[in-house]
């Protein structure tokens, strides 16, 4: 998964683009969290999160969730949730910006932003 940063007018933008369904793993996340880091230290007004046209994301990655066992799966739900929580308590503002499918861990994501905004493109 590739989340690219960008800072636009004091703005701060996510993208989540794996080419895919920008399913939410380990790297996704963690890309997430560093978007944020990276917002508050530029002194960002707010993060913008986006997927691509018709596809913001399709939820945790199924891979990730069947490599789940009994031994790592509370570690494994940890970090899922490490990621959605820092989102949920930014101290900056975060949007989501639905522009297709936000299914299952992606409503999620969509709902631990404080405004969520949906287009069709």
């Amino acid at each position: 998964m590739t989340v690219t940063y960008e800072l636009v007018d004091g703005v701060a933008h996510a993208r989540l683009d794996d080419g895919k369904a920008n399913v939410l793993n380990d790297a996704s996340l963690a890309g997430l969290e560093d978007a944020l880091v990276r917002a508050e230290r530029d002194g960002a007004g707010a993060l913008v999160i986006w997927g691509r046209p018709r596809c913001f994301s399709g939820g945790v990655d199924l891979e990730l969730v069947r490599s789940i066992d009994a031994s790592t799966r509370t570690a494994s739900l940890r970090r899922i949730a490490r990621g959605l929580l820092a989102l949920w308590n930014a101290p900056l503002p975060t949007v989501a910006a639905v522009t297709g499918h936000a299914v299952a861990g992606g409503a999620v994501l969509a709902l631990a932003c404080d405004w969520r905004i949906a287009a069709d493109v």
